[in-house]
């Protein structure tokens, strides 16, 4: 087998795949970068742009890359990605919990938008800044307004920056992406191609990433790629299984993965733990699914 890339030419390789996504966020709140035929690399590599939205990546040193899987609530399904993780004293951001004007957004992707007026939210995460970039000014004029107050507890200003539909600026130590396609309406749906969630149900919880995702202690996720799916499309929606899409990502899930989940994907032996159960479930789901086979309960 082919050594598999160390995580530089990881992310540069999957800024050039149309089938590659990528999110930056924690529970409840991210952006995300959905890429297609139409996306063009820029620079370095390390940014790229496509309809709707754009990604920089920042290159780090002290990165820690893992390759997970995790059951879908369908249950013939199951979800991937590979997370780029940073210690928690490097990872940490701003974490401001009022509206803050941050003045021209001079680290804008692209020059044209360096002028326009950055706000933060003020949405206190621990791992991501949430911005929203404009130059229209009865936005800013509302915005300006409502500095030093919370836009979680203040949902008619939420929903007024929602119908702006400024764009929205999600950065963390290790990326940002620029998204500028519509806000759907609360009973909406997301377009396709880059979008934004921001969920304060979810973000209650408290968590920074789902809990099947295993972060290790001491760390925090601030980047996370999506490679093809062997069986549903950037968008979620089904499709006929790939056998070359599967192997692919079994060969990243062997080169940056947990060694002990990928040895319990290949036992037949009772598991022994959560970890040990969830591979052999996962398992069970992806042979299932290649034969077209419906897997039993596990």
């Amino acid at each position: 087998m082919e050594k598999e890339p160390d995580a530089d030419q990881l992310v540069v390789e999957h800024l050039g795949e149309p089938t590659s996504s990528w999110s930056v966020g924690e529970f409840g709140v991210l952006a995300e970068f959905h890429q297609g035929a139409f996306t063009n690399v820029i620079g370095d590599g390390w940014t790229a742009r496509t309809q709707g939205g754009a990604i920089r990546v920042t290159p780090h040193a002290g990165v820690r890359v893992l390759a997970y899987e995790t059951p879908s609530p369908n249950p013939r399904h199951w979800n991937h990605g590979i997370a780029f993780c940073l210690p928690e004293d490097v990872a940490s951001m701003d974490r401001r919990t009022s509206i803050a004007e941050l003045g021209p957004d001079r680290d804008a992707i692209f020059p044209e938008a360096r002028d326009e007026i950055l706000f933060d939210l003020g949405l206190g995460r621990r791992s991501i800044n949430f911005c929203v970039r404009t130059s229209d000014g009865a936005l800013i004029g509302l915005l300006r307004g409502a500095r030093g107050r919370s836009l979680l507890e203040d949902p008619l200003l939420g929903a007024a920056v929602a119908a702006a539909g400024p764009v929205r600026v999600v950065e963390s130590r290790t990326a940002r992406i620029e998204v500028s396609n519509p806000i759907p309406p609360r009973d909406g749906v997301s377009p396709d191609g880059p979008h934004t969630h921001l969920l304060p149900g979810l973000m209650k919880s408290g968590r920074t990433h789902n809990a099947n995702i295993p972060v290790p202690a001491g760390y925090l996720a601030c980047l996370t790629l999506y490679p093809a799916h062997p069986a549903r499309d950037t968008e979620g929606r089904e499709h006929e299984f790939d056998a070359g899409m599967h192997a692919a990502y079994q060969q990243l899930l062997e080169r940056f993965g947990d060694p002990d989940y990928v040895a319990a994907k290949r036992s037949s032996a009772p598991p022994r733990s959560r970890k040990e159960s969830l591979g052999q479930l996962i398992a069970a789901r992806q042979r299932a699914l290649a034969s077209k086979i419906e897997p039993g309960p596990n």
